[in-house]
C-alpha cells in the first residue's frame, strides 16, 4: 500500500493501482478520451452500415438490368423492412414498386415515373414473405445474442468482444454475394450473422461511456456513440447506390463494406482499451479527469437480483418500448405513409424520408451538450425533461398526425418531420439515466435495452400489418394513436420512477474497517482505503 497526494487529498493505493501508475507512451493533449469516443462511433456505424447494404442492394438484386441506372437509385435510397412485411396479401408488382419507394429519380424528372424498365431478367426472385424473412433475420440474429452480450462484455473485456463481434459482421457480409447464389437458407444464416453484431452496439455504448467518459460528459458520449443510428445511413446510402449502379455491380457493396468493417475494427482493436489506465497514450492527468466522482470498480460481478428490483430500471426499460415503437414505426413505414397516404411520389419519397436523420443528428448532439451543461436542474429532473420531450414529445406529434388529412400533403410531411427528430432528446432521457443510475453496470442495462429494440423492430410490422392492412387513411389514424398511447403511458412511467443518481449496487459499497493505529492519517485529510471481497479488490470508499 501506498499514498497519492494529488489533487490535494491522501490516497491509501493498492499494489494494482501503483501498477497502473505508468509512464505515457503517447501523447494526444488529454484528448485520448475523444479519439475513443470517434474510432467507437466510427465502428458503430460500420456494424449497422453492414446491414443496411440488403436494404438497398435488394432492388439492385430483384430488378432488371436496365431500369436500374444511377438516374433512378439515388443516394437518399432507404429501403423499409416493414414495407416488406406488411406486403404478403397484395400483388408482386405493387410490391416491387414499394420496395422502391425510397428511390430519388433525378434523372427521371422529365420522364415517366416507372421505376423498373424492361430490360435484362432480375438476378433474384423472391416472394413478399421470404424479403420479409430476410429483413427479419437481422433482429432474429441480434435477439440471440442479446442477453448473454453483458457476461461477455464483462468476462471478455469490451476490447475483444466487439472486436469480434466486428469481424462477425465483415465476414458475414461479404459473405453475402455468395450466401444468395447459393441459395436463401444460405443468405438467411448470413442476415442472422448480421444482426450478431446488432445486438452488441447498446452494450457497448454503456460500456464505453461508463468507463471513458467524464460524468460530466457522459451526455455527449451518449448523444455521439447513439448517433451511430443517423451516420449509417448517411454514409452507406450514396455508396450503395454509386457501387450499384457502377460495372462492379451491387455485389460491390458487400465487399466494399465489409473491408470498411475490417480496417475499422483492427484500428479499434489496435488503440482501444476497456480502461483509461491501461492506453498508453493517457496521461495521470487525463485519468483524473475521467475517474473523478466516481467510485473505482474492480469486481467483475453483476448484482443482477439488486438490479432486476430497481423500480428506476424498469422505468429505463419502460421507456425504451416506448421509444422503440416510435423509432421502429418511422424506420420502417415512413415510405409507406408517405407514398400510400400522403401519395407523396416515389421521386420525393427518398428525400423525404432521409430529411429527418439529419435534422435529428444534430437535435441528438445538441441534447447532449446541453444535458451536460445545464447545472440549474437537478439531474432527476432533466432526465424527465428530455425524455418527455423525446418519447412524450413524439408520442403528442402522432396524434396531431393521426388527425392530418391526406390531401394535406406539406403539413402531413412536416409534423411527420417533427416527430422523427423530436426523438433526439432521447440522448439526455432514459438514455443518460441508464449511465448515471447503473455507472459501470450499464451495460447490463443496455443489453436488456437493445433486446426490447429488436423485439419492437418484429412487433411494430405486425401491429401495422393489424391495424392498417389497406393503408388506408383512417386506418393509419388507428396506427398513430396505438404508438401515441404506447409512448406517452411509457414517459408517464419513467416520469414516475425515473432516476438521476447512481443506485446503492452502482456505487459497490462494503463495509469498510477501522483504520488501524498504522494506517491512520493526519487530521483534516480525506482517507481512501481499499475494501476487498473475496476474489475481487473491492472498491475505494471515503472515511
Amino acid at each position: 500500500m501506498a499514498s497519492d497526494n494529488r489533487n490535494g487529498s491522501n490516497k491509501i493505493l493498492s499494489n494494482d493501482d501503483m501498477e497502473d501508475e505508468k509512464s505515457v507512451k503517447c501523447s494526444t493533449g488529454n484528448r485520448t478520451r475523444y479519439v475513443v469516443l470517434v474510432l467507437a462511433t466510427l465502428c458503430l456505424s460500420s456494424v449497422l452500415s453492414n446491414i443496411l447494404t440488403f436494404n438497398f442492394t435488394i432492388i439492385c438484386m430483384t430488378s432488371s438490368t436496365e431500369g436500374i441506372s444511377a438516374g433512378n437509385l439515388s443516394s437518399a435510397a432507404v429501403i423499409s423492412a416493414a414495407t416488406v412485411a406488411t406486403l404478403k396479401s397484395k400483388p408482386q408488382n405493387d410490391t416491387e414498386m414499394l420496395l422502391a419507394m425510397n428511390l430519388t429519380e433525378e434523372g427521371e424528372r422529365s420522364n415517366s415515373s416507372k421505376v423498373f424498365d424492361e430490360g435484362s431478367p432480375a438476378e433474384f426472385n423472391y416472394s413478399a414473405s421470404t424479403k420479409s424473412l430476410l429483413f427479419a433475420a437481422v433482429a432474429i440474429g441480434a435477439l440471440l445474442v442479446a442477453l448473454p452480450m453483458p457476461l461477455l462484455l464483462t468476462h471478455l473485456s469490451t476490447r475483444y468482444v466487439f472486436t469480434i463481434v466486428g469481424l462477425i459482421s465483415a465476414v458475414s457480409t461479404a459473405a453475402v454475394p455468395t450466401a444468395a447464389r447459393m441459395g436463401v437458407p444460405y443468405l438467411l444464416v448470413a442476415r442472422v450473422f448480421q444482426g450478431v453484431g446488432l445486438a452488441a452496439c447498446l452494450p457497448i455504448i454503456g460500456s464505453v461511456t461508463a468507463h471513458w467518459a467524464t460524468l460530466k460528459q457522459s451526455g455527449v458520449f451518449i448523444a455521439l456513440l447513439s448517433s451511430f443510428l443517423q451516420v449509417a445511413p448517411i454514409v452507406t446510402m450514396p455508396v450503395a447506390g454509386e457501387l450499384c449502379t457502377s460495372e462492379l455491380g451491387w455485389p460491390a457493396v458487400y465487399y466494399f463494406h465489409a473491408m470498411a468493417a475490417v480496417v475499422c475494427f483492427t484500428v479499434f482493436f489496435l488503440y482501444f482499451r476497456d480502461f483509461p489506465k491501461k492506453h498508453p497514450c493517457v496521461s495521470s492527468e487525463e485519468v483524473s479527469k475521467i475517474e473523478n466522482g466516481k467510485y473505482i470498480h474492480r469486481s467483475k460481478k453483476i448484482p443482477y437480483m439488486a438490479i432486476i428490483k430497481t423500480p428506476a430500471v424498469w422505468a429505463i426499460w419502460v421507456a425504451a418500448i416506448g421509444n422503440f415503437f416510435g423509432t421502429q414505426l418511422v424506420l420502417q413505414f415512413t415510405p409507406t405513409y408517405l407514398n400510400k397516404v400522403l401519395k407523396y411520389p416515389v421521386a420525393n419519397t427518398g428525400f423525404a424520408s432521409a430529411l429527418p436523420s439529419f435534422i435529428m443528428f444534430f437535435i441528438k448532439l445538441g441534447a447532449g451538450l446541453t444535458s451536460d451543461k445545464v447545472t440549474c436542474l437537478p439531474e432527476n429532473l432533466k432526465v424527465r425533461v428530455y425524455n418527455t420531450l423525446a418519447v412524450g414529445g413524439q408520442g403528442f406529434f402522432f396524434i396531431a398526425l393521426a388527425f392530418v388529412p391526406a390531401t394535406e400533403m406539406t403539413i402531413g410531411l412536416i409534423t411527420l418531420i417533427c416527430a422523427t427528430s423530436i426523438l433526439g432528446f432521447n440522448s439526455g432521457g432514459f438514455f443518460k439515466s441508464t449511465q448515471l443510475l447503473a455507472r459501470h453496470h450499464s451495460h447490463f442495462v443496455m443489453a436488456h435495452i437493445s433486446f426490447i429494440n429488436c423485439a419492437c423492430m418484429l412487433l411494430v410490422p405486425i401491429v401495422v400489418d393489424v391495424l392498417a392492412p389497406n393503408d388506408a387513411e383512417l386506418e393509419w389514424r388507428n396506427v398513430f394513436l396505438f404508438h401515441a398511447a404506447v409512448m406517452i403511458t411509457a414517459n408517464a412511467f419513467f416520469c414516475l420512477f425515473a432516476s438521476g443518481k447512481p443506485a446503492v449496487w452502482a456505487l459497490d459499497r462494503s463495509k469498510i474497517p477501522t483504520p488501524s493505529a498504522n494506517n491512520r492519517q493526519p487530521a483534516g485529510h480525506k482517507v481512501y482505503t481499499v475494501s476487498p471481497q473475496p476474489g475481487t479488490l473491492g472498491a475505494v470508499k471515503v472515511l
